[in-house]
């Protein structure tokens, strides 16, 4: 950014003594022009540079807000992105702790199944037993 200050700058500087270069004949049969016409040139240097200075300096506040800005917006899409990470992880846990317990029941549900057959018990016979015992309680 100074860089880009310095050389426009040097550029104006430039262009002012080639103005000034132009004007020189006239002055040189007068002291006093010549003594005013340096002022004036420094005094327009400095207020060209003060400019150039305030005009960077503004620049790169813009610059800092938007980069705050951009900080802060990043860091709202990784606090998202942690809560979704969260999110996926404790889902991922219930899934598992699921799983895990339907694989339990079918182990105990087949424990039981064993049993009964072992006393005897088949499936068609049990779903007429349980029909007439719901006919009889209901009769």
């Amino acid at each position: 950014m100074k860089m880009v200050v310095l050389y426009e700058f040097f550029y104006t500087v430039g262009v002012l003594k080639v103005v000034l270069k132009y004007s020189a004949d006239c002055e040189k049969h007068d002291p006093e022009v010549n003594e005013d016409t340096e002022k004036n040139f420094t005094e327009l240097l400095t207020e060209e540079l003060k400019l150039r200075e305030a005009e960077a300096l503004e620049s790169q506040q813009r610059a800092d807000m938007a980069l705050l800005e951009a900080k802060k917006i990043a860091s709202q899409y990784q606090k998202e992105a942690d809560k979704c990470s969260s999110g996926m992880e404790t889902c991922e846990e219930a899934r598992e702790k699921a799983e895990a317990a339907l694989v339990a029941q079918k182990k105990l549900t087949e424990m039981w199944e064993t049993r009964a057959r072992q006393k005897g018990w088949r499936e068609g016979v049990a779903k007429s037993h349980t029909n007439s015992q719901g006919n009889v309680q209901a009769a």
